[in-house]
């Protein structure tokens, strides 16, 4: 009886080293190999508050840990090919702003904002003089 248990323990510990030695290189990391990196660069937005207008839409969006900044962005982007979209979902994670930069310059920015325009996420911008807020040819984020 003693021997058929010493034969398991051998076996069992052979069993449990096994996948040691299964490793390629120990110690190592696996390197992930990036076939085609992309050229876009993009940085994520935390939006507090998306102002509809008809020239547009004036995004409030949180700046570091306590402040905050908006941007303007024409209704002239959200053509197809152009340089903004809206993506419109009732993801727990919107709203949110991804602005993407290629060879660190501005190239396009995706906005992602509720279904339910009755949110508290949204707004109605009625400002008279946002007609030249909203002449922009590219965004300028305040970090």
């Amino acid at each position: 009886m003693k021997r058929i248990f010493i034969a398991l323990f051998v076996v069992a510990a052979f069993l449990a080293v096994l996948p040691a030695f299964a490793q390629e290189r120990p110690g190592v990391p696996v390197e992930p190999k990036i076939t085609d990196p992309s050229p876009y660069y993009p940085f994520r937005l935390d939006v507090i508050r998306v102002f509809s207008h008809a020239l547009g839409y004036r995004v409030v969006y949180r700046k570091g840990a306590t402040e905050f900044a908006e941007i303007y962005i024409p209704t002239e982007w959200f053509k197809s090919g152009g340089k903004a979209s809206l993506i419109v979902s009732d993801d727990p994670a919107f709203p949110s702003m991804t602005v993407f930069y290629k060879d660190g310059a501005f190239s396009h920015v995706r906005l992602y904002v509720k279904a339910n325009r009755k949110d508290s996420t949204w707004g109605l911008l009625t400002d008279d003089g946002a007609a030249e807020k909203f002449k922009v040819t590219e965004l300028k984020v305040a970090f």
